[in-house]
């Protein structure tokens, strides 16, 4: 008698698959059980291939389309010794990218001269086809009014700064009668106040919005784009939501700090631009761009969109509501010194009172593109501006003051303090994160930037800061609060990850009052995230 094996393989086949139903049931019970508390939070791609308000009627929607978009920017490079982005090329069916630009629809085969237009990803338009973008409709406007004078290209990258907007321009070949528009604002705030990067995003750091597609999310994206909003078991694959916001924006003096920041280096930022271009006999425009954050009235969907951590980061509305009248003084700034400069927040405001716009806090529709890039046509060839005054800008550059201080030797084998440049600025020495790249000393309160140690000397300044590193071990996240040590007539306390200085006279402070947390409003006592924050506030 001959056996048969692949009988007995298919009978272990057919027995086998009640156990794998039963066990994914099981994970699927388990799973809404742990995320009962919370709401099914969609990520971007996830949430727009449900066709949310903004895409209703949008002649190109598909899945097909939200699988494009996601695969269109797939990589961003720094080139070496430069703080600028640069975009990989693309083809597809409605994204292009060529040359390491977004593909601008309409183009004129002969023209006379060219329209720049930089900003970020809400310029880039990652969520319209490449004939839907900022850049495409204003070419048409362009097109309809004044045939064969410009042709608008998009250099928008998505995370870039104006900062970092201004590296690339310096490799432009300007030509008398171009015209040059920055179109952003929410990177710096997003950047600068919210991920503590004020220079910008590069690759390698590990926070951000920038956030590469890994095999999980191309799989859900492919295969399993209608079962995720669904099924919990698929959102709990994906991980666990963090919806703690960074700790320093519920710091007033460290927002104040990185407003000063932010206030100085954009300003800095635009005023070179606006040089560079002007040098060239060409034309230069900024503008401050909109975010769902200033519109007067929510929707239901809009709060949706606000509290969704995947769509918009927690708490991100507190940077960009300390962050926006700043951004209006830049623009105010500006124009004073003669720079054609406009605050255009309030743009996409008449169309949300009839229709949804926002797939996000920033990221909009075809929609509202096509009113951004009207008004855009309106300001840059219907605005009558004001003459520049002369030396105008150079007398705002002389007002933001100097970001030069005596730079310091590295302690030699400091591991804890090798991501940190040395300054020395009046009787303090300052260790300053790289991610800050440089600071402004004239204006800003540099010892309570997030992350900058300040001492009398080098030696106390790393001797602080190991203190912080030890501050991120198990034995100081405990129960009971931890002296550190005396700084004059203080007591500087850990306790659960947070730092305390305590000023002598009030005595012993028993535990009921720690752990209700009532120690931080006792009379006198300084609280904070780091040592060197709350020792550089002490009074002196």
């Amino acid at each position: 008698m001959i056996r048969v094996p692949g009988k007995r393989i298919l009978l272990y086949f057919l027995l086998t698959i009640p156990g794998i139903a039963g066990g994914l049931i099981a994970f699927e019970i388990y799973a809404r059980l742990a995320l009962r508390n919370e709401p099914v939070w969609l990520d971007r791609y996830a949430f727009r291939a449900t066709q949310p308000a903004p895409y209703k009627g949008a002649s190109y929607f598909s899945k097909a389309f939200v699988q494009e978009s996601a695969r269109s920017v797939h990589n961003l490079t720094n080139p070496p010794g430069k703080n600028e982005l640069v975009l990989d090329d693309f083809r597809g069916q409605w994204f292009n990218v060529r040359d390491h630009h977004r593909v601008t629809a309409y183009q004129p085969p002969t023209f006379q001269n060219r329209i720049y237009l930089f900003g970020g990803s809400t310029l880039f338009g990652q969520e319209v086809p490449d004939e839907f973008t900022v850049a495409s409709y204003l070419q048409k406007k362009i097109n309809e009014t004044l045939p064969d004078r410009f042709r608008v290209e998009n250099w928008g990258v998505p995370s870039v700064m104006a900062e970092q907007q201004v590296v690339t321009l310096q490799s432009l070949r300007l030509e008398p009668g171009d015209k040059v528009i920055f179109f952003d604002g929410d990177n710096d705030m997003t950047y600068g106040i919210y991920y503590l990067m004020p220079t910008g995003w590069r690759p390698g750091r590990d926070r951000g919005l920038v956030r590469w597609m890994t095999w999980y999310d191309k799989l859900l994206l492919e295969y399993l784009q209608d079962w995720e909003p669904r099924l919990a078991s698929l959102r709990l694959l994906r991980g666990r939501i963090d919806i703690r916001p960074p700790a320093h924006l519920m710091n007033g003096t460290a927002i104040k700090a990185l407003l000063e920041l932010l206030a100085r280096q954009r300003t800095s930022a635009l005023l070179e631009a606006s040089t560079l271009v002007q040098r060239s006999g060409a034309e230069f425009f900024s503008f401050f761009q909109p975010n769902i954050f200033v519109l007067p009235d929510q929707t239901e969907y809009r709060r949706y969109v606000i509290r969704n951590p995947l769509l918009t980061p927690p708490a991100l509305d507190l940077a960009f509501r300390a962050g926006g009248p700043v951004m209006a003084g830049i623009v105010s700034r500006l124009r004073t010194a003669g720079v054609k400069s406009a605050d255009l927040s309030q743009v996409l405001t008449p169309i949300s009172q009839s229709e949804e716009v926002y797939f996000d806090y920033c990221h909009a529709n075809h929609r509202a593109n096509e009113v951004i890039a009207n008004e855009l046509f309106r300001q840059v060839f219907s605005t009558s501006w004001p003459l520049a005054p002369r030396e105008g800008e150079a007398a705002l550059r002389v007002k933001l003051g100097r970001f030069d201080a005596n730079r310091l030797p590295k302690p030699a084998g400091d591991s804890a303090l090798a991501r940190h440049e040395f300054f020395r600025s009046g009787s303090k020495t300052y260790a300053v994160p790289d991610e800050y790249g440089h600071v402004w000393w004239d204006g800003v309160d540099v010892a309570a930037l997030p992350g900058v140690i300040s001492g009398n000397s080098t030696e106390e300044v790393a001797k602080l800061s190991h203190l912080e590193d030890q501050l991120t071990r198990p034995a100081y996240l405990d129960k009971q609060p931890h002296l550190l040590r005396s700084e004059g007539a203080y007591n500087v306390v850990a306790f659960r990850g947070r730092i305390y200085a305590l000023p002598m006279s009030l005595g012993p402070v028993n535990l009921d009052a720690w752990e209700g947390g009532r120690v931080g409003a006792l009379p006198g006592v300084i609280t904070g995230a780091t040592v060197a924050n709350v020792v550089a506030r002490l009074p002196r």
